[in-house]
C-alpha cells in the first residue's frame, strides 16, 4: 500500500477530530449561555411577580427592590436603600 494513502487517512482522521472538538466546544458555550439566560429570565419573572403582587395588594410606594442577580438590569432606578435618609 502506498505511503500517501496512509498519510491522507491520518490527515482526514485528524481533521475530523479537530472539527468534532470545535463543534463540542461551541455547543458547550451555547449551553452555558442558555443556562445563564434561563436563570436571568427566572429572576426577572420572579421580580415581575413581586411587583404585580405589590400592586394587587394595594401597598404604597416604593416597590420592592429587585433581586441582586438582576440588579444590573435596573441600575438607572433608585432603590429604597438609596432613598432612605438617616
Amino acid at each position: 500500500m502506498p505511503d500517501w494513502i496512509i498519510a491522507v487517512g491520518v490527515a482526514i482522521l485528524a481533521a475530523s477530530g479537530a472539527w468534532l472538538a470545535a463543534r463540542y466546544g461551541r455547543m458547550a458555550a451555547v449551553e452555558r449561555r442558555v443556562d445563564e439566560l434561563d436563570k436571568r429570565n427566572r429572576a426577572l419573572w420572579l421580580y415581575c411577580r413581586q411587583l404585580i403582587d405589590h400592586i394587587w395588594r394595594g401597598r404604597p410606594a416604593p416597590p420592592p427592590d429587585p433581586p441582586d442577580s438582576i440588579a444590573d438590569e435596573f441600575e438607572f432606578i433608585p432603590t429604597r436603600k438609596d432613598t432612605i435618609r438617616e
